[in-house]
């Protein structure tokens, strides 16, 4: 692998090497060899952030039944119910940004009757709608 180099003397393991994880490895087992290897934390840390974890810790809600809650609508692959609503979501907002984009299409307006065009006559009192 070329993230990594063997034992050094003195019995640490080396470091990683300038490369980056070759595209048929996924990234987790990538991280996984890393960590088995023993390289220094500096080093996995700095592979994380360049691969973009993140790095923040996430507090829990310490009631359990909120904790359920959160991770069904923070984290769809934590169980079956959560990935329904990671899918319902994702839906949902497609069909708002499709009706928002037909309702401005003529044919859908509401109201039926034709728009009649604004008055050219600049005399207010020919023209019912301009503002007095």
């Amino acid at each position: 692998m070329t993230a990594a180099t063997g034992p050094r003397p003195g019995g640490r393991r080396g470091t990683a090497v300038g490369g980056r994880r070759p595209d048929p490895v996924p990234d987790d087992v990538f991280l996984d060899e890393l960590v088995f290897y023993e390289l220094e934390p500096a080093a996995i840390d700095e592979y994380r952030r360049s691969e973009g974890h993140t790095t923040e810790k996430v507090s829990w809600p310490a009631d359990a039944r909120l904790r359920r809650i959160w991770t069904v609508f923070e984290f769809p692959e934590t169980s079956r119910v959560a990935f329904v609503v990671a899918v319902w979501s994702v839906l949902m907002t497609l069909l708002s940004i499709i009706l928002f984009c037909v309702e401005t299409l003529p044919a859908y307006h509401a109201d039926p009757s034709p728009r009649r065009p604004e008055s050219r006559c600049t005399d207010p009192s020919a023209n019912p709608r301009a503002e007095r």
